[in-house]
């Protein structure tokens, strides 16, 4: 829960992390719900932090997090496709006061799904860091692939950049074609979450 009063970015990529963990669990989980939704962003409006739409009189606008919910609802395949990482950098873990987070952390998160009837994959991965990382995507046990994959991307300068009722789409996804094989590399930004469709 980071911002106010709505989320931003480094929300969204902790939504995201969190999200690519029920897409591998899908067995168990059946479904999730935000909450709280929205949230007037008048002066004394607000009745609870971190909600994902804010809106006024005449004008709405959606958070960081209410794209990558959205990025993951529209792009989900009704079956789990097994994606293993490897060589996955880490970061340290930095202190909060005196109390200790954590000695490290992963730097990417993953999952996939795959569409039974149109046979589309989605992979979404997650950079939670400000550095870039360079990823290499091997695809196996798929005869023909076709020579484009659309990629869509949320992303930030910042961990705390977010939108308002007068920024509304200083971050929104942003869709581009790559070419692709079975072996081809994406180069992840800082603060990013993508989404690969192929």
């Amino acid at each position: 829960r980071e911002g106010e009063p709505t989320t931003n970015m480094n929300a969204a990529l902790g939504d995201a992390v969190w999200m690519t963990c029920m897409e591998r669990n899908s067995d168990l989980i059946i479904g999730h719900c935000y909450a709280p939704l929205f949230v007037n962003v008048n002066p004394g409006g607000m009745q609870w932090k971190s909600d994902l739409i804010g809106y006024n009189t005449l004008k709405a606008y959606g958070s960081p997090s209410y794209y990558a919910q959205v990025m993951f609802s529209n792009n989900l395949g009704n079956k789990i496709v097994p994606a293993e990482m490897i060589n996955i950098p880490k970061f340290r873990l930095k202190l909060r006061g005196n109390q200790k987070i954590g000695d490290e952390a992963q730097q990417l998160y993953c999952s996939a799904t795959k569409d039974s009837i149109s046979g589309r994959i989605y992979l979404k991965i997650v950079n939670v860091t400000g550095n870039a990382n360079k990823v290499n995507i091997q695809i196996d046990g798929v005869d023909k692939l076709p020579k484009k994959a659309s990629i869509i991307s949320l992303h930030a300068d910042k961990p705390e950049d977010t939108n308002s009722i007068d920024a509304p789409t200083n971050i929104v996804p942003v869709k581009k074609n790559i070419k692709m094989s079975n072996n081809f590399d994406v180069e992840l930004l800082p603060y990013e979450l993508l989404v690969i469709l192929i």
